[in-house]
Order: structure tokens, then sequence, then C-alpha cells
């Protein structure tokens, strides 16, 4: 029961940084910024479950970050914020989605 109400607060801050730092910061960063949750999740994994991390996996998650970098950036009209306070909730909310991944798991 506890992590049923962890994660649903972790969930709804993860819905704020996102919306909040989407405001400060372009399509283009949040998308990016966004797409490393992945990688947080597998480090988190690593450090709290002691899940191993394979080399596999480690080139599937830069291939999948590279594919995400260069379709956001072929399709990016740098349009929106450059706010460094963007860029930190976007981060905040990736990491919060990578907690809440790996919290789900025990």
């Amino acid at each position: 029961m506890a992590f049923h109400a962890g994660s649903r607060i972790r969930g709804s801050t993860l819905q704020r940084e996102q919306v909040v730092g989407l405001s400060y910061s372009s399509a283009a960063a949040g998308t990016i910024i966004a797409s490393t949750a992945p990688i947080y999740a597998a480090l988190l994994g690593a450090l709290l479950l002691r899940e191993r991390i394979t080399a596999n996996q480690i080139v599937g998650l830069l291939l999948s970050l590279a594919g995400v970098i260069g379709i956001t950036l072929a399709d990016s009209d740098s349009s929106g914020g450059n706010s460094p306070l963007g860029t930190a909730l976007m981060f905040m909310g990736a990491i919060s989605y990578a907690m809440y991944t790996v919290l789900g798991k025990k």
C-alpha cells in the first residue's frame, strides 16, 4: 500500500515538472531530456535493485537516445524558451519517471 501512495505522488510530481518545464523550455529540448529517463531508470535499477546492465542494454539505450536526438533536431524549428529553469525541471521530470518505474518493481 505504501508504494501506491508514493507512486501517485511521484506520478503527479513528474507531470507537474514536465508541464512547468516545457513552459520555460523548447519542445525539442524537452523531448531530448525526457528521452534520457530510461538511462536514469537503468542506473537506478542497478543501484537500488542490483540489476545488471548488459552491453546490449547500453547499446540499445544509446541508439534510442541518438535516434530521438536526430529526429528531434531534424524537425526542430527552435521555437520556445531556453531557460536553465526549464531544463532543470525537465531533468527532474526524467529522474522522477525513472524513480517511479524502478520503485514500481519493488
